[in-house]
């Protein structure tokens, strides 16, 4: 679930109708950060079961800021179970997401995100995979495979279509229990990569 900002009350229904099917909840670019009820929500997911998470966006300008330590705090005292490391937003070069995602490990259940959010950058099968495993290795628990809500980016080809040959190089190197398909905003193409 990608939570751009949803009030405590309607994320209590949502979760009433649908939460035994969510398994992790992503607050995302920042939103945990200027949400008063954020451990208002946490304790809900909680309950139902559900992992939280703030998302990559403000780990990574905590990066940039130098601030990793009192994000990690934040994030701690807040009550995630979960942080997300990416490297689409800010410029990072594969070793200090690597130390950035075994730092985070010490502590949280560590989600990275692999793949461009760029439509002009379109790595290779062998480059996905290249970049699951070192995720893997860093002591990440799971890998988000970036799609954007557009579906057009990432894990899906400018049609909107699944490149299969990405999710089968993917799913070799970390199997399919440690993937997370990025979802478009219709989430056709979800369930696409699930049943791959």
């Amino acid at each position: 679930m990608l939570d751009r900002g949803l009030p405590l009350a309607q994320s209590a229904d949502l979760l009433a109708a649908g939460g035994a099917f969510v398994d992790v909840w992503k607050l995302g670019w920042g939103v945990a950060y200027v949400d008063p009820n954020v451990t208002a929500k946490l304790e809900l997911l909680a309950r139902h079961g559900v992992l939280a998470s703030p998302g990559g966006t403000l780990l990574e300008i905590a990066w940039a800021q130098d601030r990793v330590p009192a994000f990690l705090d934040w994030a701690r005292a807040c009550g995630f179970p979960c942080v997300e490391v990416s490297a689409g937003t800010v410029p990072m070069d594969a070793a200090g997401k690597r130390d950035l995602i075994a730092r985070a490990a010490r502590d949280f259940i560590v989600l990275a995100e692999v793949g461009a959010k760029d439509p002009a950058v379109r790595a290779t099968p062998d480059q996905w995979a290249r970049s699951v495993a070192r995720d893997l290795d860093a002591g990440a628990t799971w890998v988000i495979a970036e799609g954007r809500a557009s579906g057009t980016v990432g894990i899906y080809d400018a049609s909107g279509a699944v490149r299969e040959d990405v999710v089968d190089a993917v799913a070799s190197v970390a199997g399919p229990g440690s993937i997370v398909p990025a979802a478009r905003a219709d989430m056709t193409s979800a369930t696409t990569c699930l049943q791959l």
